[in-house]
């Protein structure tokens, strides 16, 4: 029976120890995945509130609000004129496109009354 109880008794505090460590594993990501959770809320929370003091803040002073409404004004011109542009572009290439096709059918043409004027001269 002693050997057997020598047997045990560190069999069973092994078993506990792993027990612990496992439960202490567990324990640790828990509270790490709560506190990354705090943390987030905070944050968000944080940002919520600065935001709305800032637009608050931004509101307030006419000057700003006047610097907010040119800027966006001259966004939206400039905007505007990256879309003309653009536009622009799109109807120089087709141009190209069709002075190629144009010049094409021109060679073609050539090509055909060469052929034409050589054959009609043999």
């Amino acid at each position: 029976m002693g050997v057997l109880s020598a047997f045990i008794g560190p069999i069973c505090l092994l078993c506990g120890l792993f027990l612990a460590l496992y439960i202490k594993d567990k324990a640790r990501e828990v509270a790490k995945q709560e506190a990354t959770e705090a943390i987030k809320l905070t944050i968000e929370i944080f940002k919520n509130e600065l935001s709305s003091k800032l637009d608050a803040i931004y509101q307030r002073v006419p000057e700003l609000k006047l610097m907010f409404e040119t800027r966006d004004t001259r966004i939206e011109v400039i905007e505007d004129k990256l879309d003309m542009q653009s536009d622009a572009i799109v109807d120089l290439e087709k141009g190209q496109a069709d002075m190629l096709a144009s010049l094409n059918r021109i060679n073609t043409t050539l090509e055909r009354l060469k052929s034409d004027g050589k054959t009609s001269s043999t």
